[in-house]
């Protein structure tokens, strides 16, 4: 009697491993929900994985979908989970009506009467970014049933891939909803009057401002600021300043600020006016002998040692009783430069019992015996933060001081003093500063990593400065969709890098040309070669209208050295071995003769080809008999190609968190730099080595290797090209 058969385990499928790992209960679950769970499963957050129950209950509560999913995970990507929140970056209570989706189709058909139906789908696809996919696309062939389009004479090639759209960004107006519409604050009613009739003459329902130290150059952080300070100006009819908050001479200079109206200007943002702090030091100090005599500032004479020790033991200094007459005198010997740095400062008289530190009587003024880049040496005092941002907000009537959390500890004092002055009274706004991993953020840190030459200076393609990431390769639309896709939020926020990545694959995907280049190339030589042969190479394959572009397949051509395996192939090597053809792509099949050494000591390969069709069947019947697949090689003709240097750039620091690392310099990633100085770029890739479109350089997917920009340090003599992310992603 034979033995029974042991019956094959049933494989698992991807929704059977997704239900265990998300801890489902076993039932019947809609294509759709196994979609989205799916994505939950893959894309859920480490910091979120405590609420994975919540989230997946909302999805069949809510009945989410796919769309839905994906914006609720890169919503956590950026931020902590909290429920309404969630909701809101889901599109949870967003609703569309039929007559509006209609009537927008119509609209969009008549001003795109030449547009394919897919094509008019996306256009309504964005205006209704929760609706369902296959409502829209029945709404859109509802109405499209009887209508001809007019094609090109030149019929267009079918397009083999689809170009992809691009993140689900949360509208602005609900990105930007958190921010309170308009000033809160009580005003008097004469200067109530004042600000509405400033408002009415310069057309604007709100002014906001951008106010950074020009001590250094601006990073992604402040990308994020402008981002929420313009874009939520503009969006309710508002205009924004660009402040330079110059009150620290000793760490400004004009080379910070010529950058930071550049880098505003490359982002897209319109300035209405570009002011100074320094604009107005008469003012300043005229209020400030004002709040002398009022009785609400004093000339303290404590060192910085004693000031802090008094704050942190909530105690009078002895100078808080000084009479008026005399604080005002000694204020005025201060600005005429009779006393030394350090010595005695101007304070404000608040509250030193006071729970908030900031409200312990903060530095008004000190004295700083330093030439000022906008005021020459008029000045010896300098006014402080505390003192000067709110008074110049109030002066240039902004209604929303909108900056980050760690500013909250100041709004008190901020009120205060706007309060005793007594003139028009700006709000101030927090949100949560961006942190990205694998970076630093701080402009001491960043100081450092310049100054002690760590990295190649403030632009540096691995800084997160502005001036970096844009040498890099990171375009203002990436960095601006960037922003809105992690939102304006008051918790907490530490973004994976990988996220800005997966916007940049997502724009470049759409927009760069394609490109064959090899990073370490090893030589083929072919034995049966008779002539040259041009090759039609699509410049993107889902976008015919970028057209083709001719390459040239030569006699000797390169393949990268780790596609060849100079010896038999094992069996899990796919690529070229001495036994083991392959294809190159858009080109012959390759066959190994012999491997030869050159007189410099670099092996060559000599080959056969065959163009034959039926020859490349037999290959990738061959190849799939042993379990493997017929790769495509990428390659490059050596009479169609020069010599380049390529960066290969990664992420500064080994560490998500190196401000957390005691020694964050040890923490420095050691391959946060490879440079590949042997490569080969295709002629037409190194004709553009040396045009640039604007502020931006032209950029290239070379395909199976990234995304590169030609760099700025590029010429005819020396090709240099830096990658801006790797093609792979990790969302």
């Amino acid at each position: 009697m034979s033995e029974p058969v042991a019956a094959k385990p049933v494989k698992k499928t991807t929704f059977d491993k997704t239900r265990e790992q998300l801890s489902l209960p076993e039932g019947t679950y809609t294509s759709g929900q196994e979609s989205c769970f799916n994505v939950i499963a893959k894309k859920l957050p480490k910091s979120a994985i405590p609420h994975t129950a919540e989230i997946c209950n909302l999805v069949l509560s809510l009945n989410l979908n796919l769309k839905q999913v994906e914006a609720g995970m890169y919503f956590l990507a950026a931020n902590a989970f909290e429920l309404a929140a969630f909701k809101t970056a889901c599109g949870v209570g967003v609703t569309y009506t039929p007559e509006e989706i209609e009537a927008f189709i119509t609209d969009a058909v008549q001003k795109n009467p030449t547009a394919e139906n897919f094509k008019i789908l996306s256009i309504v696809s964005k205006q209704f970014p929760w609706a369902e996919a296959q409502k829209l696309q029945a709404f859109v062939q509802k109405a499209c049933e009887n209508r001809v389009v007019q094609k090109e004479e030149k019929a267009e090639k079918v397009q083999k891939a689809a170009i992809p759209e691009g993140p689900t960004l949360m509208p602005l107006e609900q990105v930007y909803d958190i921010i309170p519409k308009c000033n809160r604050y009580e005003q008097l009613p004469e200067e109530q009057a004042k600000h509405e009739a400033f408002l009415k003459s310069i057309n604007a329902t709100i002014l906001t401002r951008f106010p950074p130290e020009p001590n250094g150059y601006l990073h992604l952080g402040h990308a994020k600021s402008m981002f929420v300070n313009f874009g939520y100006a503009k969006l309710r009819g508002g205009k924004t300043y660009l402040r330079l908050d110059d009150t620290n001479p000793e760490k400004e200079n004009e080379e910070y600020v010529e950058k930071i109206k550049e880098m505003c200007k490359w982002l897209g943002h319109e300035i209405f006016q570009i002011t100074h702090a320094s604009d107005y030091f008469q003012r300043l100090y005229d209020i400030a002998e004002d709040l002398i005599v009022k009785g609400h500032c004093y000339v303290d004479n404590q060192t910085p040692e004693q000031v802090a020790e008094f704050r942190e033991k909530k105690m009078d200094p002895p100078c808080r009783f000084r009479p008026a007459e005399e604080s005002l005198k000694l204020f005025r010997e201060m600005r005429m430069g009779l006393w030394a740095e350090g010595t005695i400062t101007l304070r404000m008289k608040i509250d030193m019992k006071n729970a908030n530190p900031n409200m312990r009587d903060p530095i008004a003024y000190r004295i700083k015996f330093h030439d000022h880049q906008q005021s020459g040496d008029k000045w010896c005092i300098y006014p402080s933060y505390d003192y000067t941002h709110c008074l110049n907000d109030a002066f240039e009537n902004i209604t929303h001081s909108v900056c980050t959390l760690e500013f909250n500890i100041r709004r008190e004092s901020y009120d205060w003093l706007t309060h005793i002055v007594g003139g028009y009274r700006p709000m101030q706004w927090e949100f949560s500063r961006l942190n990205i991993t694998n970076t630093v953020m701080s402009k001491r840190r960043l100081l450092r990593l310049v100054n002690e030459n760590f990295v190649n200076g403030w632009d540096d393609p691995r800084m997160p400065t502005l001036v970096g990431l844009r040498r890099r390769g990171f375009t203002p639309s990436v960095i601006n969709q960037f922003c809105q896709l992690v939102g304006v939020s008051r918790n907490d926020q530490f973004i994976d890098y990988g996220l800005l990545e997966y916007v940049a694959r997502q724009e470049f995907e759409r927009t760069n040309d394609r490109a064959m280049a090899v990073l370490d190339p090893i030589k083929i030589e072919l034995a049966d070669y008779k002539e040259d042969k041009e090759i039609e190479y699509p410049l993107h394959p889902a976008d015919a209208s970028k057209g083709m572009q001719k390459i040239k397949f030569g006699k000797t051509f390169f393949i990268e050295l780790s596609a060849f395996m100079n010896g038999n192939a094992t069996p899990d090597f796919m690529e070229l071995a001495l036994d083991q053809p392959c294809a190159l792509r858009y080109g012959p099949a390759i066959y190994v003769k012999e491997v030869v050494t050159e007189k410099n000591g670099q092996i060559k390969i000599i080959a056969t080809h065959s163009w034959d069709a039926d020859e490349k069947q037999k290959l990738f019947k061959a190849m799939k008999a042993q379990k493997k697949t017929l790769l495509h090689l990428h390659w490059i003709s050596e009479n169609d190609s020069r010599v380049a240097e390529v960066r290969l750039y990664d992420v500064l620091f080994k560490s998500r968190d190196p401000m957390e690392v005691e020694d964050w310099i040890a923490d420095m990633n050691p391959n946060s730099l490879i440079v590949k100085d042997k490569a080969r770029v295709p002629k037409y890739v190194a004709e553009a080595g040396t045009q640039k479109d604007g502020a931006q350089y032209k950029m290239f997917q070379f395909e199976r290797l990234g995304f590169f920009v030609v760099d700025e340090q590029s010429s005819n003599k020396k090709l240099i090209f830096n990658r801006t992310v790797a093609l792979k992603s990790s969302f």
